[in-house]
């Protein structure tokens, strides 16, 4: 054990503990100074790589204001392995990882290569050859940057062949004992290959035994590290704490340092967010000159907490599509400059509705969507016209309501010429689907152009908290909408929110006490509730409040088994 990973285990530094880590990026472009990796993808990328090594105590931010292009033809047709290197080596940085972009590599089909730690400026290098950004930011810059922090694949056999069994796990294979003896690329066991792992989710399919034991071997076909292609990717603990060692290690060389700066960035302002074709858009003010992109950042735990990468972004932009916003949660949103480890926005909250249905047309053509929505004379909706891909998003007014109560919403089409079918539908218990039995609150009888008023009684036991509501018309249709998250052609879909206040328990009839319809919420009081006793109401068994009060009227009446209890 190296002396700098004895002491980041003697101070007991923990590996939650966060590092932020500066990269040099470099990138290989035509000599005229064309082509090469773009610079929306390689925000992206580094976003998306930054999940995958917050366990170990790492994020990554990039080092300078731009990047450093490398424009050589040479270089970019063909990148030689263990010879190009010679004419990059003073580009390299020695106060960062160096990570170059690569358009392809000589001779063969290598996606990317990294140095294990060393001191020396080389052992910084990583070498990615360009492609996706889902299969770079996910498995291929993970899995270099694995190496840089000294992990070694799932499969090697430097030090010898990692047992079944693992007893061995300390000083063969990969050195780490949580991930399982991996058989790939063994000569002796030559169907041991990528194609033992596919489907989604990903599954190792072959059967592949020991030499000498005869046991199955099982690893894991998701590994990072590994040479499989799965559709979900991951590392183990062991893994997170290797990685932790590699950067006490690095941070104990002499040829380099991680030091480089972080950049002051003016952050972004005026945040928003909205809803366009069941994605959510954000957008903002760029205020700065000097970012190398943005990374943008999402949160469903609170404003301060739990934020992971959605993706990132090109210098200059002002938008980013959330292609992966999780439905039905409260979400944080925050833009990070890429080379600012601060420089934060701030934080945005928005309410994602569930699933979201589809428009071919939507309404523009036509004017076929919804003009105004009102519920009890409140207006709800601040567009009069379509929504932009015919679904809208109103969550800013949320009114109240309360257990047991009847409302009334009322609907006007943006014309009165295209006839329309609605159905409504309220998810009131919150479940993220609209599905439920008694969630579909109104469809109307026929085709109309009249204005249309809907009833819902919001149920007795709802609890406090907000519920959505969805609308969807229909046009040139002979049936109603059925599924609130179907595809249609010509119409407009609108999502809303309620308020439930907790409900207040009070007496609406004479019965007993433990007769949940008795109560105005549908339910028998519990401990802690003040409650309002209006009728003759008989306890016949034990029966908890915090305080009551009894109006002209109120009675109560004791069986002999009856107790009331206040507390």
């Amino acid at each position: 054990m190296t002396q700098a990973v004895q002491l980041r285990l003697a101070n007991g530094q923990p590996v939650a503990a966060l590092t932020y880590v500066p990269i040099r990026p470099h990138i290989l472009r035509r000599s005229n100074g064309t082509d090469g990796y773009s610079l929306t993808s390689l925000n992206n990328v580094l976003a998306l790589t930054n999940n995958y090594y917050r366990s170990a105590g790492i994020q990554f931010f990039f080092s300078g204001n731009s990047p450093d292009y490398v424009d050589d033809d040479n270089l970019y047709n063909a990148f030689v392995i263990g010879v190009s290197e010679t004419t990059i080596a003073n580009r390299n940085a020695t106060n960062a990882l160096n990570q170059y972009y690569v358009q392809a590599f000589d001779g063969d089909n290598t996606g990317g290569y990294a140095y294990y730690p060393s001191n020396n400026v080389a052992s910084t290098q990583s070498f990615i050859r360009v492609g996706s950004d889902a299969d770079l930011g996910n498995r291929l810059i993970p899995h270099e940057l694995g190496h840089n922090f000294n992990l070694l694949h799932t499969f090697d056999n430097e030090t010898g062949y990692e047992t079944v069994a693992g007893d061995n796990c300390a000083r063969t294979g990969d050195l780490v004992c949580d991930t399982p003896a991996d058989p790939y690329g063994r000569t002796d066991l030559p169907d041991a290959a990528m194609t033992c792992v596919m489907g989604c989710p990903s599954v190792y399919t072959c059967t592949i035994t020991e030499p000498g034991t005869g046991a199955h071997y099982h690893p894991s076909p998701t590994n990072i590290m590994s040479y499989y292609f799965p559709c979900t990717h991951d590392l183990t603990a062991g893994q997170y704490e290797r990685m932790a060692n590699g950067l006490a290690l690095r941070q104990s060389h002499t040829a380099y340092s991680l030091n480089a700066a972080s950049t002051p960035v003016s952050p972004v302002t005026n945040l928003s967010a909205a809803l366009v074709n069941a994605r959510v858009v954000l957008n903002w003010t760029d205020n700065a000159t000097n970012e190398m992109g943005y990374f943008v950042e999402r949160s469903i735990t609170s404003d301060s907490t739990g934020f992971t990468f959605a993706g990132g972004v090109a210098p200059n932009a002002t938008s980013f599509t959330d292609l992966d916003a999780p439905l039905a949660a409260t979400v944080y949103y925050r833009i990070r400059p890429s080379n600012s480890t601060g420089d934060l926005s701030q934080v945005l909250i928005f309410h994602t509705p569930f699933c979201q249905p589809v428009y071919t047309y939507g309404c523009q053509d036509y004017a076929t969507g919804l003009g105004s929505v009102q519920f009890d004379g409140q207006v709800l909706s601040q567009n009069s016209g379509c929504s932009l891909s015919g679904v809208g998003q109103f969550t800013t007014l949320a009114p109240p309501v309360v257990p047991g109560a009847s409302y009334t919403f009322t609907i006007t089409p943006i014309n009165r010429v295209n006839a329309l079918r609605l159905t409504v539908w309220a998810d009131v218990n919150r479940n993220g689907s609209f599905s439920d039995p008694g969630e579909q609150i109104y469809e109307t009888p026929a085709s109309t152009t009249a204005v249309i008023t809907a009833g819902i009684t919001i149920p007795a036991n709802a609890k406090p908290g907000r519920f959505p509501i969805r609308i969807i018309s229909l046009a040139g249709s002979s049936t109603n909408p059925a599924d609130p998250c179907g595809n249609y052609s010509y119409g407009e879909a609108e999502n809303y929110q309620l308020t439930v206040l907790p409900c207040l328990p009070k007496t609406v009839r004479n019965g007993n006490w433990h007769d949940p319809s008795v109560w105005s919420c549908g339910r028998v009081p519990v401990a802690g509730e003040a409650i309002t006793v209006q009728h003759i109401i008989t306890v016949s068994a034990v029966a908890q409040a915090q305080r009551i009060s009894l109006t002209a009227g109120g009675q109560l009446v004791y069986a002999s088994s009856g107790l009331l209890q206040l507390n």
